[in-house]
């Protein structure tokens, strides 16, 4: 290590090695460096490139956020968009950007094979509709009216089709809790 006022021969081989960050003559700070200069020779449209992929990012962390909502695990999507946004934001690796946008997709998009829901709102919509819970015709084990069954009947409908909606209608368990519902809220009018 030089101590200081003495001569470090290393300084000079490192003011050769990168003349953009040595100190000017006479100067004791690196010139400024506009590295975005440098990244249009690279890749002439990383402006337009940049902005779309911040788009495609925000639209999946809002997927991510409804996933999270829904009680799914998120961890794995979230570390990947940790990961995109670090990558859009500190390097000019479009191409790895593309790729890691493409598997947040695909991690968002996929459905777990052992998400439980739409099971779990077919059974519980079963257990009231046989149970005569919609329909008072059908009940066999109170003579009691249950009036706040319509509401909860309206309500049930609405959780339902927001799920298969958010889920692009793609878990048949849950379509068939929504028909159970529809065909409920028939037999009442």
């Amino acid at each position: 290590m030089a101590r200081a006022g003495r001569h470090d021969p290393r300084t000079e081989l490192l003011g050769l090695a990168t003349p953009a960050f040595s100190p000017a003559a006479g100067s004791s700070r690196a010139p400024e460096f506009d590295p975005r200069q440098e990244l249009v020779k690279f890749e002439p449209d990383w402006r337009a490139e940049k902005k779309q992929h911040r788009k495609q990012l925000r639209s999946l962390k809002k997927r991510i956020a409804e996933a999270e909502r829904d009680g799914h695990e998120t961890a794995c999507a979230r570390e990947i968009a940790e990961e995109v946004r670090w990558l859009l934001s500190y390097t000019a690796r479009f191409d790895r950007a593309r790729r890691r946008l493409g598997d947040l997709a695909e991690v968002v998009s996929a459905e777990d094979p052992d998400d439980p829901t739409g099971e779990s709102y077919y059974f519980g919509i079963s257990f009231l509709d046989e149970m005569g819970y919609f329909d008072p015709a059908r009940q066999f084990w109170s003579d009691e009216a249950h009036p706040e069954s319509r509401i909860i009947l309206r309500r049930l409908m609405q959780q339902v089709s927001r799920v298969k909606a958010r889920r692009r209608g793609s878990d048949p368990m849950l379509s068939s809790a929504l028909w159970k519902l529809e065909r409920a809220a028939r037999s009442l009018r």
